[in-house]
């Protein structure tokens, strides 16, 4: 579900497309890698802030790369059995997503504070996208933690799989990269 976007075209659409939520409870999706998917790697969801990995949690999604996807990396959605507890802080951890032609790592969330941990972010076009929508006057944080962004200079390194190392080659991508893609927030989605 994703706050209102709904794609089948996800490698890994992990209960996000239909309001399953009492299916799935206490599930896990461990170190897959994911590549060339038309939206994005995985769609799943994150956790609330009181909760720790290891400990009491609905889901445990960790270790997971999404790479080349025409989308984000990893599209980080609260999960249904905790909304109350999202609505102060969600949060997600232990991700990699590289060359993919979103975001590693987009959030766009109903809570006064957005987290994520432990992600590596390579030569992504749209970066690291941690964002928070909600209508009130509290304030609004993100916070992105023992992270590693990698970017490229689309001058000195082409991506072109003909092996040219031409910006003009037949099969080269050289878009306009970030490392993060500024934090924002909103009272609304699209």
């Amino acid at each position: 579900m994703a706050d209102n976007i709904k794609d089948k075209e996800t490698c890994v659409a992990f209960c996000s497309y239909l309001n399953n939520a009492d299916k799935c409870i206490k599930s896990t999706w461990k170190n897959s890698i994911v590549a060339g998917c038309p939206f994005a790697g995985f769609i799943y969801p994150g956790y609330s802030c009181a909760d720790t990995v290891g400990s009491s949690l609905t889901h445990v999604m960790s270790g997971n790369v999404a790479h080349s996807n025409d989308g984000s990396g990893l599209v980080l959605y609260p999960d249904q059995n905790i909304l109350s507890a999202v609505k102060d802080c969600f949060q997600g951890s232990d991700f990699k997503g590289y060359k993919n032609d979103g975001a590693s790592v987009a959030t766009f969330v109903d809570s006064n504070e957005v987290r994520f941990s432990n992600l590596v972010s390579v030569d992504n076009v749209k970066g690291v996208s941690l964002m928070v929508g909600l209508e009130t006057d509290f304030e609004k944080k993100m916070k992105l933690s023992n992270s590693f962004i990698y970017g490229e200079s689309t001058t000195l390194a082409k991506d072109c799989p003909d092996g040219s190392g031409s910006a003009t080659g037949a099969n080269c991508s050289c878009p306009d990269k970030m490392g993060v893609m500024s934090f924002g927030t909103a009272t609304g989605s699209k």
